[in-house]
């Protein structure tokens, strides 16, 4: 038995949720980071978080996006019919997205020098918002 297919090779719809459940999951983790990561750079304008706090919601979409491709070649790949772990293309989209994933990982919790200091830069440079009412 490979996959969602049943014994007799119909399409086990039942299987589809542990899957779908994931990649909606995922899905809205990484919409929520990626909309707070908006959120935070206006109050970053406005010099209310720091530029590594406004950062880390952006690694944190970049994580859950990076979790729902894998899922999504999970599904793929079962929904094909074919065994996962013997899939070469799913074994590579799992590898670049778990390294991709221990990337964004170690940016967000424990950032080299180099990138704390380019964070800094980056927000020193951009100009701050306006705080008058028209």
């Amino acid at each position: 038995e490979h996959g969602f297919h049943d014994v007799d090779g119909h399409l086990g719809w039942p299987r589809l949720a542990v899957p779908v459940a994931a990649g909606l999951g995922q899905a809205w983790t990484a919409w929520e980071a990626l909309r707070q990561w908006r959120a935070m750079r206006r109050r970053l304008r406005l010099g209310l978080v720091s530029a590594e706090v406004c950062n880390r919601f952006l690694l944190f979409g970049g994580l859950a996006s990076c979790m729902l491709i894998a899922i999504t070649g999970l599904f793929l790949a079962m929904t094909l019919g074919q065994g996962p772990v013997r899939t070469p293309w799913f074994v590579g989209v799992v590898a670049l997205s778990g390294a991709a994933q221990a990337l964004l990982l170690w940016l967000a919790f424990l950032p080299p020098a180099a990138y704390r200091r380019w964070l800094a830069a980056s927000a020193a440079a951009s100009p701050p918002a306006s705080t008058s009412i028209a």
